[in-house]
C-alpha cells in the first residue's frame, strides 16, 4: 500500500467521521502545551502523573458507594481524590525535609496501590454494605415472609437491630480481612481470569451465605442446633450466596440484594425444616 492510501485517504474519505476528534485533539494539545510548560519550568512535571494515578482510590470509593461506574460519581470520586493528592503532597513538602518530586513519588504509589486493593475488593464488600444497611429491616423481612408463607412456623426469638448489624459488620469485616489474604491469587490469577472469578465469587458467596443464615436460622434456634442445621445444609445455603453475591456486582440489583438474601434464605430454611431435612441434621450430632 502507498503512502496516500495509508495516510492520506482515511481522512479524505471518512473526514465527517473524525474532524470531532481532530478538533479533540487541538484542544487537548493546546492545554497540555500552555500547563505542561509552567509545570517543567516550576519542576513539577510530575504532578500529572501523580494526580492521574492518585485518582484509583476516590473512583474504587465512588463505585462502592454508588454501586455503578457512571460517569458522575467517578468523576466526583477523582476529582475528590486528585485534591486530597495534592493537598497530601504539599503537607509531605512543608513539614518535612523531603523534596518535592520525592514526595509525588510516596503519594502517588501509596494512593494506586490503596486503589488497586479497593477495586479488588469493592464487589466484595458491596454485598456486605447492604446488609449491614438492610440489618435494620432484615428482622421484619424474614417475621414478614414467615408470617405470611408460614404462619405456622414463624420463629419464636426475636432478633434486634443491634444484633442484625452486628451481624453485617462481622461480614463486612470477614470479606475485607479474606480479600486482602487473597489480593496476590487474584493478581496471579489475571492471567487465568476465570479461576479469579471462581474463586472470588466462591468464597464470598461462602461468607455471605454464613451471615444471611445466621439471620434467619437464630430467629428458631440456638447455637448449637444452628451448626447442626448449617452442616446438614450448607450446600444450597452456599448456593443462595453466591446468587446474592452475583447479584451485588450489578449496578441497581446491589440495592436489593440483602433484601432478595434474607426473603431466599428464609424460604429456603422453611423448606428444609419442613421436609425434615432440619432433624435429620439434628440426629447426626
Amino acid at each position: 500500500m502507498s503512502f496516500k492510501e495509508i495516510f492520506i485517504d482515511p481522512w479524505d474519505i471518512h473526514f465527517t467521521a473524525y474532524w470531532p476528534i481532530l478538533v479533540m485533539a487541538f484542544f487537548v494539545t493546546a492545554a497540555c502545551g500552555l500547563v505542561g510548560n509552567y509545570l517543567v519550568l516550576r519542576r513539577i512535571s510530575l504532578v500529572g502523573d501523580a494526580i492521574s494515578h492518585s485518582v484509583l482510590p476516590g473512583i474504587a470509593i465512588a463505585y462502592m458507594i454508588a454501586g455503578s461506574r457512571s460517569d458522575l460519581p467517578m468523576f466526583i470520586g477523582a476529582l475528590i481524590a486528585g485534591i486530597l493528592t495534592t493537598l497530601i503532597i504539599e503537607l509531605i513538602h512543608s513539614r518535612s525535609k523531603i523534596k518535592q518530586d520525592a514526595a509525588f513519588g510516596i503519594t502517588f504509589t501509596t494512593m494506586f496501590a490503596i486503589g488497586v486493593i479497593l477495586v479488588i475488593i469493592a464487589s466484595a464488600v458491596l454485598g456486605p454494605m447492604m446488609i449491614v444497611i438492610g440489618g435494620i429491616y432484615s428482622e421484619d423481612i424474614a417475621h414478614y415472609v414467615e408470617k405470611k408463607h408460614y404462619p405456622n412456623r414463624v420463629g419464636h426469638r426475636f432478633v434486634g437491630v443491634a444484633e442484625s448489624i452486628k451481624t453485617g459488620g462481622r461480614l463486612l469485616f470477614n470479606c475485607f480481612i479474606v480479600n486482602i489474604l487473597l489480593t496476590p491469587i487474584y493478581i496471579v490469577g489475571g492471567f487465568f481470569p476465570i479461576v479469579s472469578v471462581l474463586i472470588f465469587f466462591g468464597v464470598n458467596g461462602y461468607l455471605l451465605s454464613r451471615e444471611l443464615f445466621e439471620i434467619v436460622a437464630s430467629r428458631h434456634f440456638e447455637r448449637n442446633d444452628r451448626v447442626l442445621f448449617w452442616r446438614a445444609n450448607r450446600g444450597g445455603n452456599i448456593f443462595i450466596g453466591v446468587i446474592i453475591i452475583c447479584l451485588s456486582a450489578v449496578p441497581l440489583l446491589n440495592l436489593i440484594s440483602a433484601m432478595l438474601g434474607v426473603i431466599i434464605t428464609t424460604h429456603f430454611f422453611q423448606y428444609r425444616t419442613n421436609t425434615g431435612k432440619i432433624q435429620q441434621g439434628l440426629d447426626v450430632g
